[in-house]
């Protein structure tokens, strides 16, 4: 192949080094992965002499010596940019070995880069190879992504009006395709389509045969909204020089040639407590133990009519709609993870998928209500049928359905098919529902409700975290047999045991209501201790600090006996806004905070957005699986001047507050994203001034893990987050209903991960503490205490029971328990260990 000449359809590009070939959409910056540069690819080198990959003339020298452009004899210009902001370097690293001016020819050396100067200064290696000049010039992949020499030959570059030597037919082709996908066009498939697309610089529409439902081919989400399944019939037609291949290798994927994880999850049952006769088995949600009646929740639904009354007023009525739930969300004052779920819905709100689709509706003729059900359905059939992370949007989106279903009908639009209003239960009662919205679960908590049981949801999902910071007892992942349960049936709710017992003897219901009186005095004594240490029964200190979402949990954390603020969730200060807030619009709230915690320590993390996050000013891509993508410290790091902001208006509450604020970054996987941070934070400091800012970092990810000794050397605290730390471990959803009975926190792999990280600080002299969800439950703590750990935060509400709790230990028969619970084979092991130890000691 002659590389690097033309040829009568272009011209091809080599690669100017070795490494590895990606799309250049994966490109750690806006400019180059939208092509707002021009077309090209992204290389990441895995040497550092950088080659010409055409012939030509050099036209271009950045003075740093990061980026050159080459102009060839046809008017083409190309850029090699070395790196992601290395112009930042000044030249640091680079060895230019050419001027301009100078002929080159392909594999003549350019410049070189000391790659490590780069890592080490905390910039990203990746380096764009783009088509800068003509306009209009389009690129063809010769290779697929993955490794590639230095000199291989890249991609074609085909000039405007230029076309491949094929028919001139084959730029445009369009097929019928039956969708032989065992699950439909979910999201992997969706993402595998749409980057086929993408590589071969092809545009496309994929159309649901018989229906005006479209989408655009490179477009994951758009793709999804289709709702393809399993036998559907698809037109697919594109657009470009490589229609003809693209095509082909999506006829392959549509049909089914895409590999999919066969589903297996193993019964819930088998991680369950062994229930006995008249009792149902399930996984605690929140701790506690209640006794009542059974109250079935009947969620309010409400049937509209298909046909609508013309599109401009249609349109009107959903519009109107949307802006009373809205407005109803914005004036709501929750706190925690609450806020974040309402700051989601608000999103979901305005997102353009579900608005176009409605929209689709509506100009089909349908009414406003109908539209709306029909637009949520189809997204959440999707999203159930996709990857995990995207399941636990059902949730969200069947919450938003009916919040706007339900302004509808109230103005008069639908017929309610069910209650047409959520009817409430007696106080006192224990709540059984299949699942509850966070919506639906603040109303029952304002009820009065003693307990929960639930036959779908997780102890992680949304409504158990919530609850948990309600103090509300609640077991998920009944199943099935909850539904033969028949209002008014007496029922106790052990959330200890993951036992809903029915109609229980006298004996039991006696022995339950002496549990909770336990129960009470406990709770009692631990409020009335709240402000006393924490110390095991042996001598050894735990502090016991709060999670924090906001201003107004302080005053309450502080009367908990809450020794400061293990985490402060930052996010708070970013959600729902249409703008980020400026340096002074965060020190406010960062000073209110500092004063009511009242000398005690403050720790805030950096914002933690993305995923299941967004944020309105943010324009976040959409992603097959965000919990993998764009979410975390890897926003900072994209949006720099919205991280130096933060850590500006850090460094001045540092300053204020005598070296009793730290700082934490969210979801790091690596130490150049960990030095690219220092760097920042060094930067700050020396803008706003102030002492020396204790810096430490999430352990979350798998890589921080196995990275946690170089990591710990170099931070000045670790924190684990225990709730993304199991979720991804396990590599399971933490919120999904058909994961939700094998995620838990307490298998022993993720145990094993926190004596990994708790070895690593030791022997570093760098504390670890631990400020996810398992830090609030009871079983765990003494495993927690075994392993090392001897700072933990948590919920407010749950840090008088924690305590009280750990006063009641012994430490060195928390460490033989935490010995044997590594060796468990399960996490239903694992707990079954800590009850039966407590059952057989009366203490640990």
């Amino acid at each position: 192949m002659n590389v690097g000449r033309t040829m009568g359809e272009g011209f091809i590009v080599a690669s100017p080094m070795q490494g590895w070939h990606w799309p250049l959409s994966m490109a750690p910056d806006e400019a180059f992965a939208q092509g707002l540069l021009g077309p090209g690819i992204a290389l990441d080198p895995l040497d550092g002499l950088v080659r010409a990959p055409i012939d030509g003339t050099v036209v271009t020298l950045n003075a740093s010596g990061h980026a050159v452009v080459i102009r060839h004899a046809s008017g083409v210009e190309l850029l090699v940019h070395v790196g992601i902001d290395t112009v930042s370097m000044g030249g640091r690293g680079f060895e230019p070995l050419v001027q301009v001016g100078e002929r080159v020819s392909v594999g003549t050396p350019l410049l070189r880069c000391d790659l490590d100067a780069v890592v080490d200064a905390g910039l990203s290696l990746v380096s764009p190879l783009v088509v800068v000049s003509p306009a209009g010039a389009q690129i063809e992949p010769l290779c697929d992504t993955g490794p590639v020499q230095a000199g291989a030959p890249l991609f074609t570059i085909l000039l405007p009006g230029m076309v491949r030597n094929e028919a001139v037919s084959s730029s445009m082709v369009e097929h019928e395709i039956t969708v032989g996908l065992a699950h439909g066009v979910h999201a992997r498939p969706a993402s595998a389509l749409a980057r086929i697309l993408r590589e071969a610089g092809v545009q496309g529409q994929l159309r649901k045969a018989g229906t005006p439902a479209e989408a655009d081919a490179t477009s994951v989400v758009a793709l999804m909204a289709l709702g393809l399944v399993q036998g559907d019939k698809a037109v697919l037609a594109l657009t470009g020089v490589g229609a003809e291949r693209a095509m082909e290798q999506a006829q392959v994927l549509l049909a089914g040639n895409f590999a999919e994880a066969a589903p297996s999850p193993a019964p819930a049952s088998a991680l369950k407590a062994k229930a006995q006769a008249g009792q149902l088995a399930g996984l605690a949600g929140s701790a506690g133990i209640a006794i009542g009646f059974a109250f079935r929740y009947r969620a309010p639904s409400w049937r509209f009519f298909e046909a609508g009354d013309g599109v401009d007023l249609e349109r009107a009525r959903l519009a109107e709609a949307l802006a009373a739930v809205d407005k109803d969300m914005a004036h709501a004052k929750p706190h925690g993870a609450m806020a974040e779920v309402l700051a989601a819905h608000r999103a979901l709100l305005a997102d353009p998928v579900l608005l176009g689709a409605a929209e689709r509706h509506i100009v089909a003729g349908h009414s406003a209500g109908f539209a709306w059900q029909q637009s949520l359905a189809e997204t959440a059939r999707i999203f159930a049928q996709g990857d995990a992370r995207l399941n636990e949007r059902q949730a969200d989106l069947l919450d938003i359905e009916r919040r706007v279903s339900a302004r509808l009908g109230a103005s008069g639009y639908g017929v309610a098919a069910g209650a047409s209003h959520a009817a409430l239960p007696p106080y006192g009662a224990i709540l059984i529902a299949d699942d509850l919205l966070p919506s639906e679960l603040s109303i029952m908590a304002e009820a009065g409700v003693a307990g929960v049981a639930l036959a779908g949801s997780g102890p992680t999902a949304h409504v158990a975290i919530i609850a948990a910071g309600m103090g509300l007892p609640v077991i998920t992942a009944l199943g099935a047999e909850l539904g033969t349960i028949d209002d008014g049936e007496r029922l106790i709710c052990d959330v200890s045991s993951g036992l809903l017992t029915r109609d229980p003897d006298a004996t039991a219901w006696r022995a339950a209501e002496a549990a909770i009186a336990r129960q009470g005095e406990v709770e009692s004594a631990g409020r009335a201790a709240a402000a006393s240490p924490a110390q095991t029964r042996d001598g050894v200190a735990v502090d016991v600090l709060a999670n924090l979402g906001g201003v107004g949990e302080v005053d309450g954390a502080v009367q908990n006996g809450a020794e400061g603020c293990g985490l402060l969730r930052s996010e708070f200060l970013f959600l729902d806004r249409d703008t980020a807030p400026g340096e002074e619009e965060q020190l406010a709230p960062y000073r209110q905070i500092i004063a009511g915690l009242d000398g005690r320590p403050l720790t805030i993390r950096t914002l933690d957005v993305g995923g299941d996050k967004p944020v309105r000013f943010l324009d976040l891509p959409q992603e097959a699986n965000p919990a993998l993508g764009l979410r975390g410290i890897r926003i900072g790091l994209q949006w720099p001047e919205l991280l130096d902001i933060q850590l500006r208006a850090v460094c001045r509450a540092a300053q204020e507050a005598s070296g009793k604020v730290a700082l934490m970054v969210p979801m790091i996987a690596g130490l150049d994203e960990w030095r690219a941070v220092r760097l920042a934070v060094v930067r700050a400091r020396q803008a706003a001034g102030g002492p020396d800012l204790p810096l430490g970092l999430m352990i979350e990810t798998p890589a921080a893990v196995f990275l946690a000794d170089r990591l710990a050397a170099e931070a000045d605290f670790l924190s684990i987050g225990s709730n993304d730390l199991a979720q991804y471990i396990l590599a399971m959803d933490r919120t999904s209903d058909t994961m939700a009975a094998k995620a838990d926190a307490l298998h022993p792999a993720v145990l094993r991960a926190i004596a990994q990280v708790t070895a690593a600080g030791r022997a570093a002299g760098c504390p670890v503490s631990l400020c996810g969800g398992l830090a609030g439950d009871p079983l765990a703590i003494p495993l927690l205490l075994g392993l090392g750990l001897t700072r933990l935060s948590l919920a407010p509400a749950l840090i008088p029971a924690a305590k009280q709790q750990i006063r009641s230990l012994t430490h060195s028969k928390c460490e033989e328990l935490a010995a044997k619970a590594l060796d468990a084979d399960t996490a239903a092991d694992v707990r079954n260990l800590v009850r039966a130890a407590c059952a057989g000691q009366g203490e640990i």
